[in-house]
């Protein structure tokens, strides 16, 4: 993992220890990095989003949709409808 990838996952483990009050789980964090190589492949093809930059991604977007999850409910599981959301932003990553 470069340097960049590493900083953005210091990032989003801060960003999800903020939002939530916990650490990230690992499940949390392999999940994220999953998405984070499926919208990168996708990005290539189909230019889902202006963002190229692993980096850029996961604060421009990823960080930014963590911002909704204390609107959502606590009871879990719930279901969402995220209608129209391009690559998933916010959707797939609450």
């Amino acid at each position: 993992m470069d340097r960049g990838r590493r900083a953005a996952g210091r990032d989003l483990d801060s960003a999800i220890r903020h939002v939530t009050g916990r650490p990230a789980r690992a499940d949390e964090r392999e999940r994220f990095d999953a998405y984070l190589e499926q919208l990168l492949q996708w990005n290539r093809i189909h230019r889902l989003t202006g963002l190229d930059d692993p980096a850029d991604i996961v604060r421009k977007l990823f960080i930014d949709s963590l911002l909704f999850l204390p609107l959502l409910p606590a009871a879990r599981p719930i279901r969402v409808a995220d209608i129209g959301s391009g690559p998933g932003i916010p959707g797939v990553p609450l």
